[in-house]
C-alpha cells in the first residue's frame, strides 16, 4: 500500500468512527427536563393534585420531555409571574388577581353571578383564550392550562339569613368587585388580603369575609365564623403559564405531551377539582357545631341580582372588551350545564 493510499484509509476509518459518534450522541441525548412550578404548601391537596398530574406528564414520553415539580419554592404567589416570564421557571401556577392591572378582561370571573361550577367556568375561560378575547393579556407568559375557583360566598360571625342582615356589618373584601357587591348589600367593606383574614376576625377588625369554601382549610376561616350565606358573589381564576422561549425550544414531541394532557383537559380537570374541594368542605362544615349554611330564598335572590346588575354593567363598560368576554364565558357555561349528564 502506498502512503497516499494508506493515509486516505486512515482518514476514511477517522470519517466513519465521527458519524458513529455523531449518531451514538442524537441517540444518548438527555430530554430537557422542565421546572414546573406551584405556590402550594407542600403535603397539601392540591399539592397531591399537580404530583399526580406531573406523574402522568413524565409517563407520556420520557425519551422527549420530562417534568420536575416545586412547590412554593421557585416563586410565591406575587412572583411566581414573574419567576416564570423570567425563566427561573419554566410552567408557573399564575393568580392573575397578584398581578394588578395586566388581567383586566381575565378578572371577569369577580363578578358575582357568573358561574356556579368551576369544571364548566374553567372550560369556557380557555375556549375564550382559544378565541383570543383576551387580547395581550397573556403576551408574555402564555397560558398551557386555566381554571376559575367555585364563587365564594359570605361567611360572616353573626347571624345572617337575608341581605338586610347585613347592613352595617364589616366584611373583609378582596379586591374591588367583592367590595362593590358588600357595598350594594349594604354592609361596610374593608380591603384585606386573603392571608390576613384570620387575624382581622380575630382581632374583631371585621365581622365576617366574602370567599369559597375552598379557602376555609388552609386559613383556617371556620374556626373564626360559623354563619355562612350561600349567594353568588364573585370568584377568582388561575392559570398554569409557560415560558414562551421554552416553549419555543422544545421538539415537536415535547410540544405534544403537553398539547394532549394539559389545554382544555387539565383546565377541566382543574376546574373539577376545586369543585370537589368546595363540596366537601361544605359538607364538614355544615356537620361542626355551632355553623349555620343558609341559602338564598329565589325571591330573596332576585333581589340580589337586581342589586349585583349595576356592578356587572359598571365593569364591562369600563374594561374595553370586557362585555364580549363576559358574554362569551356566559353562553359557553350554560350551554356546558345544559348538556351536562343528568344521572
Amino acid at each position: 500500500m502506498t502512503q497516499i493510499s494508506t493515509i486516505r484509509a486512515v482518514l476514511a476509518c477517522a470519517a466513519a468512527l465521527g458519524v458513529a459518534a455523531l449518531g451514538l450522541g442524537t441517540a444518548e441525548a438527555e430530554a430537557p427536563t422542565l421546572k414546573y412550578a406551584t405556590t402550594a404548601p407542600p403535603g397539601s391537596h392540591i399539592a397531591k393534585f399537580f404530583e399526580a398530574h406531573v406523574e402522568a406528564l413524565n409517563k407520556a414520553n420520557p425519551e422527549a420531555i420530562k417534568f420536575r415539580i416545586y412547590h412554593s419554592t421557585l416563586g410565591n404567589m406575587q412572583t411566581i409571574y414573574d419567576s416564570t416570564k423570567n425563566e427561573v421557571a419554566d410552567i408557573g401556577w399564575i393568580s392573575p388577581t397578584m398581578i394588578p392591572g395586566k388581567f383586566k378582561k381575565t378578572e371577569f370571573t369577580r363578578l358575582p353571578g357568573v358561574c356556579d361550577v368551576a369544571e364548566y367556568c374553567s372550560v369556557a375561560i380557555w375556549h375564550a383564550y382559544q378565541k383570543g378575547l383576551y387580547g395581550d393579556e397573556f403576551d408574555e407568559v402564555p397560558p398551557i392550562a386555566v381554571h376559575a375557583y367555585p364563587p365564594s360566598i359570605l361567611n360572616t360571625q353573626k347571624p345572617v339569613t337575608a341581605i338586610d342582615d347585613l347592613r352595617g356589618i364589616k366584611i373583609g373584601a378582596l379586591g374591588k368587585e367583592a367590595a362593590d357587591i358588600i357595598q350594594a348589600l349594604k354592609g361596610t367593606p374593608l380591603s384585606i388580603q386573603l392571608f390576613s383574614f384570620y387575624q382581622s376576625l380575630q382581632n374583631h377588625m371585621i365581622e365576617g369575609v366574602i370567599t369559597s369554601y375552598t379557602a376555609f382549610d388552609p386559613f383556617k376561616l371556620h374556626e373564626q365564623v360559623s354563619y355562612h350565606y350561600e349567594i353568588n358573589a364573585g370568584g377568582s381564576n388561575a392559570y398554569m403559564g409557560m415560558n414562551k422561549k421554552v416553549w419555543a425550544g422544545l421538539s415537536a414531541e415535547a410540544k405534544k405531551v403537553i398539547d394532549d394532557l394539559e389545554r382544555e383537559k387539565f383546565s377541566r380537570e382543574l376546574g373539577k377539582f376545586w369543585d370537589g374541594v368546595a363540596e366537601d368542605t361544605r359538607g364538614r362544615v355544615a356537620k361542626l357545631p355551632g355553623h349555620q349554611i343558609v341559602k338564598a330564598k329565589p325571591d330573596e335572590q332576585a333581589r340580589i341580582d337586581r342589586l349585583m346588575q349595576p356592578i356587572i354593567d359598571a365593569w364591562m363598560k369600563d374594561v374595553p372588551g370586557g362585555e364580549a368576554v363576559y358574554k362569551f364565558v356566559k353562553a359557553d357555561y350554560e350551554a356546558q350545564v345544559k348538556a351536562r349528564p343528568t344521572n
